[in-house]
């Protein structure tokens, strides 16, 4: 039998990461493969009311060695059905994966059966180590002050991603106290007004690092348009979507403000423009006084924008003005017409004498 170093093993193992079929054979060739094996086997898991209590048995009995490897954990909980109450009933032996450090949590709610207070129970509590939260909330009976206490039970957070809220919320004032460490925000349309607006109110929002916006909702223009005066310094990466409101855009995001932004992704999927609102990209990007800025996309229907001042945007984004600049990249997803690809980039000299200019198609 020819015995193979451990490395190329473990490299060989890494390599086979998401093919559960695969890792699954190769944890029962011999005691050396297993530790690997099940770090990925075991590294992300999927919990719903069918199987927690499977997981909780297997984390009772004394020589279970699973706990170690499991860092991610997807939940899939429906308040109020027959079978919800097993998640709470987990909990304590939850405790006991210590290294989780990502949640995703996808919550919906039994017709007439949701218990209000649901946020307040065991389950959301058993993660205190939890730095990245995904949150998708499928039902209209999650109220504002709901959401906030329920993102406030994770004190290590440091990453908020919400995907899919359903209900529209309105901000009202609370006193919850952010989690410190906060400061990767990525919001869903419903969400990003009054999460916003809340930690605004906390003082919070100078520690933002981080920071993606959806088209912004018109109820919540007033609330963002408050909070964002006070992202300063700290925020490094910015990704807006203008699509909608690119003539509000220009007076509700000052980039004047981000001084040590690094990286900015602007996105505009309307179909059509006049050719005073391609311009407006322009008075959007020009307020860039940021010298650390590395990175810049533009993901735009290039149709929509063919009679954009290209010149404008050579001059703007040129390397004197802003020295640290590494790429320049058009996703250009929309567009599949090379002669206005071509018209286009025979507008900005700068950019491709730079080097930095790329395409994405």
């Amino acid at each position: 039998m020819i015995q193979l170093p451990q490395e190329l093993v473990d490299e060989t193992l890494d390599r086979l990461k998401g093919e559960s079929s695969s890792l699954k054979s190769c944890s029962l060739v011999c005691r050396s493969w297993v530790l690997r094996s099940r770090r990925h086997l075991f590294e992300h898991i999927r919990l719903d009311s069918r199987n927690i209590l499977v997981l909780r048995d297997l984390l009772r009995r004394p020589n279970c060695t699973l706990s170690p490897h499991v860092c991610s954990i997807e939940a899939i909980r429906c308040i109020g059905s027959l079978d919800d109450h097993s998640f709470d009933e987990s909990a304590a032996d939850l405790r006991h994966l210590i290294n989780v450090r990502t949640l995703e949590l996808a919550l919906a709610s039994h017709p007439n059966r949701a218990d209000p207070s649901f946020c307040k129970r065991e389950f959301f509590t058993a993660f205190p180590s939890v730095t990245r939260l995904v949150l998708s909330c499928g039902f209209d009976s999650l109220g504002f002050n709901l959401l906030v206490d329920m993102i406030c039970l994770f004190p290590a957070l440091q990453e908020l991603h919400t995907r899919e809220v359903s209900s529209a919320f309105a901000y009202s004032p609370t006193s919850a106290v952010p989690p410190r460490e906060l400061c990767y925000l990525a919001f869903c349309n419903n969400s990003v007004g009054p999460i916003l607006g809340w930690l605004h109110a906390a003082g919070h929002l100078p520690n933002v690092r981080s920071l993606t916006l959806p088209p912004v909702r018109v109820p919540h223009l007033s609330v963002v348009r408050a909070a964002l005066q006070h992202l300063g310094g700290a925020l490094q990466y910015f990704d807006i979507d203008v699509t909608q409101f690119l003539r509000l855009s220009t007076d509700l995001f000052d980039m004047s403000l981000h001084h040590n932004l690094k990286q900015l992704v602007i996105h505009d999927h309307a179909k059509w423009k006049i050719d005073t609102d391609t311009n407006l990209i322009i008075l959007l990007i020009s307020k860039l006084v940021t010298p650390a800025l590395e990175y810049i996309a533009l993901d735009v229907n290039f149709m929509a924008y063919r009679h954009l001042n290209w010149a404008a945007l050579d001059e703007i984004l040129c390397p004197t003005r802003l020295p640290r600049l590494q790429s320049v990249v058009f996703k250009c997803a929309w567009n599949h017409n090379h002669d206005l690809h071509d018209a286009w980039r025979g507008a900005l000299p700068s950019l491709i004498a730079s080097g930095v200019l790329r395409t994405e198609w």
